[in-house]
């Protein structure tokens, strides 16, 4: 801060302390395998995330926390998660599948004792048809699909203050029915 007192009175502030840190380690990971056969198209893969730790320390008077596997009333850190998607492709006809897993995590947010959050997995269901095919000046392409075709409800987390579920991770919307339609020309 400068001023109009003597020159040697000089004090310098500096508010941009890291008073907090986080660090973190794990593993993200991708299959992917696609075969072309007689009867069409055949496509997997599986996409995993593991998360080992993650350490967070709050301020420097408190001790760090190991937040993986647990929510704790702000955010999600499953120990892994995992996605999946299978695809067939035949003369214009696709059809998919793909399916959403996160393991059950502890609700560390109201404190102990801990709550067991539920695991979750989701399924969507799409098939399509590419019109060129019939006719290559037609560039329509048609498909119909459900997301999250079993329904499948948000976890209950006690801790999170807003809906009771954290909706950024888990599908908040339910069934869904969906129809795309693309022209290219």
């Amino acid at each position: 801060q400068m001023s109009n007192r003597p020159s040697d009175e000089v004090w310098v502030t500096s508010t941009l302390i890291n008073l907090s840190g986080v660090d973190q380690s794990g593993l993200d990971m991708r299959v992917a395998y696609s075969r072309d056969t007689n009867w069409g198209m055949f496509s997997g893969q599986v996409s995993a995330t593991y998360l080992n730790e993650y350490i967070e320390k709050v301020l420097p008077s408190e001790p760090p926390q190991d937040l993986a596997g647990t929510f704790d009333g702000d955010a999600l850190f499953p120990e892994w998660r995992a996605f999946m998607q299978l695809g067939w492709d035949y003369e214009g006809f696709t059809v998919g599948l793909n399916a959403t897993f996160i393991p059950s995590v502890d609700d560390t947010g109201l404190g102990a004792p801990y709550y067991k959050v539920d695991s979750y997995q989701a399924y969507d269901f799409r098939v399509g048809y590419d019109f060129s095919q019939l006719n290559e000046n037609n560039g329509l392409r048609v498909t119909l699909g459900i997301n999250n075709f079993t329904d499948e409800d948000p976890v209950l987390i006690p801790s999170e203050s807003n809906q009771s579920a954290d909706i950024s991770n888990y599908d908040p919307i339910g069934r869904f029915y969906y129809v795309e339609a693309s022209y290219k020309f």
